[in-house]
């Protein structure tokens, strides 16, 4: 029954506040690096990197880089090195100090990357991919002292590797005259003119600069030496500085860059390599990328980016980015990407002019697609399913949701808890879309409400948070349930359900009466919408029927199928009796938690339907109780009840309904309110 209150009613409600917290990212983790970037062609291409104490990343686009996928995340790694397969959708990553290396001939695919172990965890800076099954891997022999440079090569995508060149060792003495070994031998970069003929550059100790060339696909490696003299720095023989980076557009032109802004060029295929600084500025150029022979890029501490047109035999220095460049790469002669700390990613479509993208730590951001703002649920389970995307930076990571029931618990999976709790989603399409399978407790008819919020995380531990963006989401699992069959007259029976049946969900077919021949129609009674009309054969007077109702005879509005259920009636001599149900309310505009209601204010506390059938019941007595503590001030706030007939069929007391008698006719529904 719906009860309003007349004088003051001493209900409390505490109003839970709405729990709001805006998308905001994360403090960025240190060190974060973007360490290389790499394309294939104008669509497919890799970055690589690592965060905070060991985490690496590979991320990869298919578009060109509108938008990248996150597709590794590993503790205990830092992915130094990586390539994009020359004319192929392959790709290339190498970890920096566990000796790892993955490749996969599908930039796109999360389940073809082969992982690879190389024998003695050689330490990898530089990696390129020059077809879709040759690469070479470039670095040093290990982390002990005096370790040599090593060049491994695939010619299978991955599958086994080759040590194609190993440098030397180097010693050194101490007091006593025992051997130790001492500072270590580098290759930094390494990159091929075609599937033939590469060069990989590094550095030896004393400074000389460590040049090796293949023409044979990496079976085999000779060394080349810089000759003629550095006319910025004065020094002349093979001492030099160290590299680490390396373009060859041609098998007769290649580029390195290094230390103190130098730049190597050679023109004849390494037969001679002359150097220049490109400034009198004593910084780093972490690494160069030619387009053609003659037009590239080269960057590095400071973000400064310096570009030629004419195989830097002059340079220009461009805009600079805001942080310092790690790798750079040119697509094109007008397109061109940079990355490097504080998950920098960043692209020019003009030549360098204007640059754009992710100039440093930027948080993904998610969308809640369904289910919408008050949907009604039903079903075991619901699926919470949502978009994401980090845009130009590392990728989404990960996507979790957060589910809260308007009494300000959380759902972690199983139960419900005080304090929130984030469940992960899942994806086949790094997060592009995402799902979650919410388990729902059964038995549920629009008690309560439930709201969503939705939390994304990228490739580098940026992280997003939403408020509630989904609201007032209720669930709907209860079915109706038979509760009681009666007689109307001698060729009709009424099945009365807990919960009103949709018109047109009843199954007649679905109806049987032992002993009755025939079930001839079934409907629901527009007037009492709880109950069931059905037409069958001549009842037999004083005999006694049981009705069944197989599972699935009636659906509620929102699809729920009702249980198999029976019940018996009596066929009587002169007609079936009147007789009264009683039933629980609409839910609907009912608080769910504690409240106060001022003097003269109406509030719908609860419900309860009472509905005559077969003729008129008359109502003699009516008992509203309170137990324990509450019942003293319960009997003053509840002073008089009177009946109120729903004329209006809107199913709570309302200006359209009319006080009735204390007889209550059948026909529609009677709520039971408080009077004055």
């Amino acid at each position: 029954m719906r009860m309003v209150p007349r004088a003051v009613l001493a209900v409390a409600i505490v109003a839970a506040a709405a729990f709001l917290v805006p998308a905001a990212a994360s403090a960025s983790v240190t060190p974060l690096r973007v360490e290389s970037v790499s394309f294939s062609d104008a669509q497919h291409g890799i970055i690589t990197g690592g965060y905070g104490n060991m985490t690496g990343f590979v991320s990869t686009t298919e578009d060109g880089g509108t938008t990248w996928h996150a597709v590794r995340v590993e503790p205990n790694r830092w992915y130094r090195a990586g390539a994009a397969g020359e004319g192929s959708t392959s790709g290339l990553a190498a970890d920096l100090f566990a000796g790892y290396s993955h490749v996969t001939p599908d930039l796109g695919s999360a389940s073809t990357w082969n992982e690879y172990r190389h024998e003695q965890a050689p330490w990898f800076h530089g990696a390129d991919m020059e077809s879709a099954t040759r690469g070479w891997l470039v670095g040093r022999g290990g982390p002990d002292p005096g370790d040599p440079a090593v060049i491994y090569t695939t010619n299978d995508a991955g599958a086994t590797w080759t040590k194609t060149y190993a440098g030397r060792f180097y010693w050194t003495s101490q007091t006593y005259g025992e051997p130790y070994l001492t500072a270590n031998a580098w290759l930094r970069c390494v990159d091929g003119a075609d599937a033939n003929t590469a060069w990989a550059i590094g550095l030896e100790p004393a400074a000389r600069t460590l040049i090796q060339k293949t023409t044979n696909g990496g079976a085999s490696w000779t060394t080349q030496t810089i000759s003629g003299v550095d006319p910025e720095a004065g020094n002349t023989g093979s001492t030099r500085y160290e590299v680490y980076g390396v373009s060859a557009p041609s098998t007769q032109v290649a580029y390195g860059v290094g230390v103190a802004d130098r730049i190597y060029t050679t023109t004849n295929g390494g037969a001679t390599w002359s150097i220049r600084a490109l400034s009198t500025i004593t910084k780093v150029l972490y690494d160069v990328s030619m387009a053609t022979t003659s037009t590239g890029w080269a960057a590095g501490s400071g973000g400064r980016v310096w570009k030629t047109t004419d195989g830097w035999a002059t340079r220009a220095q461009q805009a600079g980015l805001p942080q310092v460049v790690r790798s750079i790469h040119a697509v094109s002669t007008s397109t061109v990407w940079a990355v490097g700390d504080n998950e920098m990613i960043m692209f020019s479509t003009d030549g360098g002019n204007a640059w754009q993208g992710c100039p440093s730590n930027r948080a993904p951001s998610a969308r809640i697609t369904a289910p919408a703002t008050g949907t009604v649920i039903t079903g075991a389970s619901a699926s919470i399913a949502g978009t994401a995307t980090d845009g130009v930076g590392t990728g989404v990571a990960t996507v979790s949701v957060s589910i809260r029931r308007d009494d300000a618990r959380w759902w972690n999976g199983a139960a419900w808890q005080s304090t929130q709790a984030w469940l992960d989603a899942d994806s086949t399409d790094w997060f592009d879309h995402w799902t979650y399978d919410w388990a729902l407790e059964p038995g549920q008819n629009r008690e309560r409400s439930y709201s969503l919020a939705w939390r994304a995380v990228d490739a580098v531990t940026n992280e997003a948070t939403s408020g509630l963006v989904v609201t007032g989401l209720r669930i709907d699992n209860a079915a109706p349930a038979l509760v009681s069959a009666y007689q109307v007259d001698p060729t009709h029976v009424r099945a009365v359900f807990s919960e009103a049946p949709a018109a047109g969900s009843v199954v007649a077919t679905a109806f049987s009466i032992d002993g009755l021949s025939a079930i001839t129609s079934a409907s629901v009674v527009a007037t009492a919408p709880t109950d069931v009309l059905i037409e069958t054969s001549a009842h037999i007077a004083g005999q006694t029927y049981t009705l069944v109702a197989a599972a699935g005879a009636v659906a509620d509005a929102y699809g729920n199928r009702s249980p198999a259920g029976s019940d018996d009636f009596t066929a009587a001599a002169g007609g079936p009796a009147p007789f009264l149900t009683v039933a629980q309310g609409s839910s609907a505009g009912r608080p769910t938690q504690p409240f106060f209601a001022a003097p003269g204010q109406t509030v719908v506390v609860d419900e309860i339907v009472l509905a005559a059938h077969v003729g008129t019941v008359t109502v003699t007595s009516l008992t509203v109780e309170a137990a324990g503590s509450e019942a003293a001030s319960f009997a003053v706030d509840f002073a008089g009840v009177s009946l109120v007939r729903d004329a209006d069929g809107d199913g709570r007391i309302s200006a359209g309904d009319t006080t009735a008698a204390a007889a209550v006719p059948a026909g529609p529904a009677i709520a039971l309110g408080l009077g004055t």
